[in-house]
């Protein structure tokens, strides 16, 4: 402990700010103590670990935090399990952002205390889009303030709904993997967290220096550190990832593993790796044929991919991948499970 804080005493003087400061001083203390604490651990002691995480599955008692939604949980093993780190990657457009929310709000709903790293976004633009899948008011609606006295009801509504929800939102810019384990470690200690989410791992910080020399090296030290957190804190951790611009050269646009960005790490580190894909966002994107019956065909397969996504399982830890639809109104931010007419 005198060791770290003559190097705290030391680092006053350097570039970082105070709350870079704050975050190695954190996570040097946190680290000393796991050191002390972690012990090696028997084969007969971790059988008899395993054999009861089995006797839990059995009888339904395995910590997980549903997502709210049916089909998702399922295609993921029962809900966000412990201490298990979710990769949810996509393209731009595809809605990662808008599920992470959704997930979340409904985690916190159904009484589960969460983390929310918000590292693109403000807190008020998040809970914007919390707000429009309560209310059903479009977002653009919300963000331009016309509302008429009926909207302003249900807005008042939607609000009392989540008030006393505990859903924690840290919208700082820029944070390093190290500070994000620091923060979340006195949210665990100060409101029980269950849960945390990250938007997403391309916007964090390195203080290593390494995102400048070598930006693959930089993710993988950032996801093994949330995997890591997972761990430690014994809680699912759920990260957004953005997808390589090759998948839009591409005639069939849905992602595969070796579309993730930057990082080999990314897959291997993950429990689970699942993709967004939206046909509906491309097929809107495309130029109507002048031919009579290729126009017909293009608007009756923009009719068809209305409201619907495909969540793509495409690495499951001890589990099978899958492909899974679900219900996306992007005009309302709203995640649920889909059902054909």
């Amino acid at each position: 402990m005198a060791e770290i804080a003559e190097e705290i005493s030391q680092n006053i003087d350097s570039d970082d700010s105070v709350t870079e400061q704050i975050g190695k001083a954190l996570g040097s203390l946190f680290e000393m103590a796991g050191s002390n604490t972690r012990d090696i651990v028997s084969m007969d002691t971790a059988c008899n670990a395993a054999i009861e995480i089995i006797k839990a599955e059995q009888a339904g008692t395995v910590q997980r935090v549903s997502t709210g939604i049916p089909s998702m949980d399922q295609a993921i093993g029962g809900g966000m399990r412990t201490p298990h780190l979710i990769i949810l990657a996509g393209r731009p457009g595809m809605g990662k952002t808008a599920l992470a929310v959704a997930v979340s709000n409904n985690a916190a709903k159904a009484g589960n205390a969460g983390l929310f790293f918000s590292l693109e976004m403000g807190a008020e633009e998040l809970l914007n889009r919390v707000l429009s899948c309560e209310s059903g008011i479009p977002g653009m609606d919300l963000e331009s303030g016309k509302l008429s006295t009926n909207d302003l009801t249900r807005l008042e509504v939607a609000r009392r709904k989540i008030r006393g929800r505990q859903l924690y939102i840290d919208d700082t810019s820029a944070l390093n993997v190290e500070q994000i384990i620091s923060r979340a470690r006195l949210y665990k200690e100060r409101f029980n967290i269950k849960f945390i989410v990250v938007d997403h791992i391309q916007r964090m910080s390195d203080p290593q220096g390494l995102q400048r020399a070598n930006r693959t090296l930089s993710l993988g030290k950032t996801v093994q550190g949330l995997k890591n957190l997972a761990k430690s804190l014994q809680i699912p951790v759920l990260a957004l990832s953005q997808l390589n611009r090759g998948v839009e050269e591409r005639q069939d646009k849905r992602p595969m593993l070796s579309d993730l960005r930057e990082s080999g790490e990314i897959e291997q580190e993950a429990d689970i790796v699942a993709f967004l894909y939206r046909e509906e966002y491309y097929l809107e994107r495309e130029t109507l044929s002048e031919n009579p019956s290729q126009k017909v065909k293009q608007e009756s397969d923009r009719q068809k991919a209305i409201h619907k996504v495909e969540l793509i399982i495409a690495k499951r830890r001890s589990g099978a991948t899958s492909t899974n639809i679900l219900y996306f109104d992007p005009t309302k931010m709203i995640f649920a499970e889909y059902h054909s007419e």
